[in-house]
């Protein structure tokens, strides 16, 4: 995979599980891994009231992100034009999807890669390459 390969919370969450041969394919086959700092803080607020689960996943987060080419992405100037765009765009068509999920394709759409993940609610935004959901054509080496 030429772009980067962006990370879903759900993805995320599969990976510390194990249990997605399709994300382990996309794994190795990907040259720089990207944490959208949104997806970041949704595993994190998931585990927050299970203290011994919050342990296990925060040391998985952070072994994720020492991870050779792997990086959080911070929401930045760039991250705030795509989300409006996207947010604007959404709403026109009468498609609104969950705030954090614009944020995290506003993300993707910043750094040009593709997000996996299992969420539905990402195949209304037009133009907008996933994986991992049951149609998973728009995925190309």
């Amino acid at each position: 995979m030429k772009c980067p390969l962006l990370l879903d919370a759900n993805a995320m969450i599969s990976l510390f599980e194990g249990s997605d041969p399709e994300l382990e394919r996309a794994l190795c086959s990907a040259e720089e891994l990207v944490v959208p700092v949104v997806a970041y803080a949704e595993v994190v607020a998931g585990t927050e009231m299970d203290t011994k689960r919050a342990k296990m996943t925060r040391e998985a987060l952070l072994m994720l992100l020492a991870t050779p080419n792997t990086r959080l992405l911070p929401v930045s100037e760039a991250t705030v034009r795509h989300y409006s765009k996207t947010f604007n765009q959404l709403r026109k068509n009468g498609t609104p999807i969950p705030t954090n999920d614009i944020w995290i394709a506003a993300a993707t759409l910043e750094v040009g890669g593709v997000l996996f993940t299992h969420d539905r609610h990402f195949l209304n935004i037009p133009m907008f390459d996933t994986i991992g959901l049951e149609d998973a054509s728009s995925y190309s080496s």
